[in-house]
């Protein structure tokens, strides 16, 4: 790793872009919009919010084909040309819930028996990305997941499944989450066979580091696309935000020095990054491990300088 000179902006001036994006949504919300930061009380009302419109969705739909290929063909030309960078194919399916949790349970024993590693979830996901399969996965129905529960048929652990027709906001912000997840590992050199090759040679720890890094510039695209959304995409965004970045330092660290990158850096480049972080004596750090099966190649994309880049 080694430290980068950045001018960076402030926690402060992330949350006012924030909650420029939450008025888009609705700017009669009882909500403390003089906080400088988001704090319990902001967390709370967001995350009870997102819950009430879950259960009472402004536009509900119920995922299959049609809707699917329509959402796509409007996002992905933004997500490219927020990356600046092309996505390969990426086979997408709408299933049924019995389906979907059959064959995604298949999807990651498969994966976790070809790496040798990997978690067993207690709950599926209300949506998959196998990088190894090359393929996303969407049920028809949403499925909330509740808590401390009894048994479901579903669900064989101590969480329940609730289905319901999905938020078409909410069905935008994960469908552009996968996509932008599957942006980002193309562009590491991580798709099919090589996403196996990767997670081989780095292991679980360095797997998360690179991990939380999508994460964070997941987030960011979703931001992105939020300042040009009306409707609750724009309120789950902020909603998003609160869980995966407000809720650690360490992500708000992360946040803030991939803005600061963005100024001499596409998205493209800064996603070849394996570790980005906020040292407290020597400020912003970022490394490669050079143990990655494309270690090389994505070093020199990072470093090679732009003819022109586009504000991210």
């Amino acid at each position: 790793m080694h430290r980068v000179s950045l001018k960076t902006l402030t926690p402060g001036d992330i949350w006012e872009k924030s909650k420029r994006n939450l008025r888009r949504y609705n700017p009669s919300l009882d909500f403390n919009w003089e906080s400088i930061v988001p704090g319990n009380l902001e967390a709370s009302f967001l995350l009870n919010e997102r819950w009430r419109l879950w259960h009472s969705p402004k536009r509900s739909v119920v995922a299959n084909k049609e809707i699917l290929n329509r959402t796509l063909e409007n996002l992905i030309p933004r997500i490219e040309g927020i990356f600046q960078a092309d996505l390969s194919p990426v086979s997408m399916q709408v299933l049924d819930t019995d389906e979907y949790c059959q064959i995604t349970q298949e999807c990651e024993k498969e994966t976790k028996r070809a790496a040798g590693f990997g978690d067993t979830p207690e709950f599926p996901a209300c949506a998959y990305l196998f990088p190894y399969q090359r393929k996303i996965f969407f049920p028809e129905n949403f499925l909330a997941v509740s808590k401390h529960a009894t048994k479901s048929p579903l669900i064989p652990s101590r969480y329940e499944v609730s289905q319901m027709p999905w938020d078409k906001g909410f069905f935008d912000l994960i469908l552009c989450h996968l996509v932008s997840a599957a942006m980002f590992i193309q562009i590491r050199g991580e798709w099919g066979e090589d996403y196996i090759k990767s997670i081989k040679s780095l292991g679980k720890k360095k797997l998360n580091e690179i991990i939380s890094v999508k994460n964070t510039i997941g987030q960011r695209v979703i931001e992105r696309i939020s300042e040009e959304s009306n409707g609750s995409f724009a309120f789950y965004g902020v909603a998003d935000q609160i869980l995966n970045v407000w809720a650690q330092d360490e992500m708000v660290g992360k946040y803030l020095i991939i803005d600061a990158l963005s100024k001499d850096h596409t998205l493209a480049q800064i996603s070849c990054l394996d570790q980005i972080s906020y040292d407290g004596l020597l400020g912003p750090v970022i490394g490669f491990y050079h143990n990655h099966p494309s270690y090389q190649e994505k070093r020199k994309r990072y470093e090679r300088r732009q003819e022109q880049v586009k504000p991210n």
